[in-house]
Parts: C-alpha cells; sequence; structure tokens
C-alpha cells in the first residue's frame, strides 16, 4: 500500500470491528488514526481484557461542544493525504463525510452495515414498505451526494451488497464485508462426549428483534429428552419472563452471562448455538459458532447466515415462522449424527473468517479502490 496513513471515522470508540482494526493495524505500514465522534459508551467499558489497539494506533475522541466542527475542519486537514475509512452514511460520521466530500477528499472509503427494517407489532406490512421506501430515498441521496469522495463501499453481507446495489452503488465500489470477533486462543476441537444434544443461545433476552418467543416455541414440549438449552445473556427488556421460562422447564437453563473474550472456548462446550433474530446487521454469534467448532441454527435476518450456507455448518430458517425452527431443532434431535457432520465442517472453513484473512482482504480492497496498484477487484473470502 502507498498511502502512509489511515483515519477511522466512527461515531464511538469501536467494538464489533475492534478486532479486525487490531489485526489490521499490526500489519499496516503507515500511521493510523482512529477519530470517535463520541465518549466510549459506559456498557462498553468492560468489554476487553486490555486495550492493544492503542499499542498501535492514534485514539482521538472529539469534544463535544461548539467547537467540534472546528477539530473536525483541523483534522480533514491535516491528513490531506490520508485514506479516510468512515462508518457509515448518516448521522454524525455522514456530517465528517459531508465536510471530507467539501473539501474536495478524494479517497474516502465507507464500511456500513446493511441497512434494516425493524420489526413492528401492529401495521406490519404497511409500515415496513414505507420505511424501506424512506431508507431507499436516505442511502441513494447520501451516496449520490458523496459519491466523488467515495471509492469504495463495504457493507455486511452478501444481503447488504444487493440492496445497496438496488439503491444506485454500482458493482465495482461494492464490497461484501463482516464484523468481527473478540480474538481469543481458540481450543482444538473437542468431540461430543454425552448422548445428549446441548443448544446454547448467546445475546440479549429479546422477542420483537432478538425472536426468543420463537425459541421458546421450538422448545416447548420437545417429544424427547436427549437435548439441553443453556441460555446465556440476561440483558434485555424481556429477560424477567424469559429467565422464569427457563426456571419451569428442567431441559433449560439460564447460564449467566459470559465475558466477551471467553464467548468462543465457552461455546466449544456445546453442540449447537441457536439465533433465532428477526433484524440484524451481522450476527456475530455465528462468526463465533464455526470458530467454536460447533454447528449453528439461524435466521436468514442474521445476514452472517451465508456463513452457515457456504460452510454447511448448520440451517438456516425463516426469521419469522416459529415453526420453522422448531422443524430445524426436531431434525437434530431425530438425526444426532447431523451435529457431527457440520461440526466437521467448520473446521477447514474457519480460517476464511479469521480477523488475519479479513485484515488482508481489506489491505487489498484498499490497493484496488483507493490506490489503483491490484489489477483484479479483491473476492470476498468467505463466499
Amino acid at each position: 500500500m502507498e498511502s502512509n496513513k489511515i483515519v477511522f471515522v466512527f461515531p464511538s470508540y469501536p467494538d464489533v470491528m475492534y478486532s479486525f482494526l487490531l489485526s489490521f493495524a499490526k500489519r499496516f505500514d503507515g500511521e493510523i488514526e482512529i477519530f470517535c465522534l463520541n465518549p466510549i459508551l459506559k456498557e462498553r467499558e468492560g468489554l476487553y481484557v486490555e486495550d492493544e489497539l492503542g499499542k498501535y494506533a492514534t485514539v482521538t475522541f472529539c469534544p463535544k461542544d461548539d467547537g467540534k466542527d472546528a477539530v473536525i475542519s483541523d483534522m480533514l486537514a491535516r491528513n490531506r493525504e490520508a485514506v479516510f475509512v468512515f462508518g457509515g452514511f448518516l448521522g454524525d460520521v455522514g456530517h465528517v463525510l459531508s465536510m471530507y466530500n467539501a473539501s474536495s477528499g478524494k479517497k474516502g472509503i465507507v464500511v456500513t452495515e446493511k441497512p434494516s427494517i425493524r420489526p413492528t407489532k401492529r401495521f406490519k406490512r404497511v409500515i415496513r414498505l414505507l420505511k424501506k421506501i424512506k431508507t431507499k430515498r436516505v442511502y441513494s441521496g447520501a451516496y449520490k451526494a458523496f459519491k466523488e469522495s467515495i471509492q469504495a463501499v463495504l457493507v455486511t453481507g452478501e444481503k447488504g451488497v444487493n440492496q445497496l446495489r438496488g439503491y444506485g452503488i454500482p458493482d465495482e465500489k461494492l464490497y461484501n464485508f463482516m464484523y468481527t470477533h473478540i480474538d481469543e486462543d481458540i481450543q482444538s476441537r473437542r468431540h461430543k462426549i454425552e448422548d445428549k444434544v446441548k443448544f446454547v443461545y448467546v445475546g440479549r433476552f429479546n422477542y420483537l428483534n432478538r425472536g426468543m418467543d420463537s425459541l421458546m416455541y421450538a422448545f416447548s414440549d420437545i417429544p424427547y429428552k436427549n437435548w439441553s438449552l443453556d441460555l446465556v445473556g440476561g440483558y434485555g427488556e424481556d429477560a424477567d419472563e424469559i429467565i422464569a421460562w427457563a426456571e419451569k422447564n428442567e431441559n433449560v437453563n439460564y447460564g449467566g452471562s459470559w465475558k466477551s473474550n471467553e464467548v468462543i472456548n465457552n461455546l466449544q462446550d456445546y453442540d449447537v448455538c441457536i439465533s433465532p433474530t428477526r433484524i440484524d446487521g451481522w450476527r456475530i454469534q455465528v462468526n463465533q459458532a464455526i470458530l467454536a467448532g460447533i454447528g449453528t441454527i439461524t435466521t436468514e435476518e442474521a445476514i452472517s447466515d451465508e456463513l452457515v450456507k457456504k460452510s454447511d455448518s448448520g440451517a438456516v430458517v425463516d426469521a419469522f415462522k416459529p415453526k420453522a425452527l422448531r422443524e430445524a431443532v426436531l431434525r437434530v434431535l431425530e438425526n444426532p449424527q447431523l451435529v457431527e457432520a457440520w461440526k466437521d465442517n467448520t473446521v477447514e472453513y474457519r480460517s476464511c473468517i479469521s480477523n488475519e484473512r479479513i485484515a488482508e482482504y481489506f489491505d487489498e480492497i484498499i490497493g484496488y479502490a483507493v490506490e489503483k496498484n491490484n489489477k483484479d477487484k479483491p473476492r470476498c473470502p468467505w463466499l
């Protein structure tokens, strides 16, 4: 790479991109600045065991006062030759992107989640249609306004690529991207020891977005005894009701919470990770399950379900049909050999989603899209 500095602009201190940034910073020869527009969120303060990223990158927090634009202007002025990576098109980051565009910046990259339409309890079809129209108008307008400054748009999942293509962003500038896991020392693959199938759910205890009402339906009145389900997390607006349900079911256990840097190793004690999400930009638990070497049952709204399909390491069901989730669970219990087949299929595939490989892919994108020194457009390593 020819550029000797990269500036990442994020709304706040990075969390879901932390391990990717660390891997990229370790391989990058030049200078890296991470410019955060807001202070670190209080609930994220204990996320990392130690902040190693600060050894490889300069982290700057923008003040929350009337002088904010002056600080941003100064940051842009002193980095005229740098590559800029913006965490989205909209909000505070979109404001900085507009200032970068106004300054005639030409080395911009946008990294964004797949735009999602949140579920609603009432008037579902009409509200979702209106939200889809509004989302397309907002993203299309943002890209048109900044397209001269943007050389590449990285979006989570192939579904995200298809969606942004429909918003008018050309294929030449579009790249599939993902969020990555917190780094851990991954143990060797553990083989199944017990006769029962051990399922696990990790995440927010929530019905509307996380689909835990579907999970509860799927695991109620199962006509088999060869299974257990652990629920890990405990936070979320529906937590009390979900934990009470777990306490009434002899096969279900509320397992408290895990530290973020212990999830993958803890998952190795299980057979199948359940993630019945109804909305997500990129469901990171799918990455973690594959890296742990276990199967996954998730939905097509996880966005990361493309990893399950590509690696053949689980089942993908309709997010809005609880019966489909139940059928997938029963299929595993009736054919427990699936568990070992899914586990076997993760072993060779998981190198495709390592932080190091994603960092290498990002480096290739910069070389092709910004520096114009690579002949072929980089190929997504996990598809």
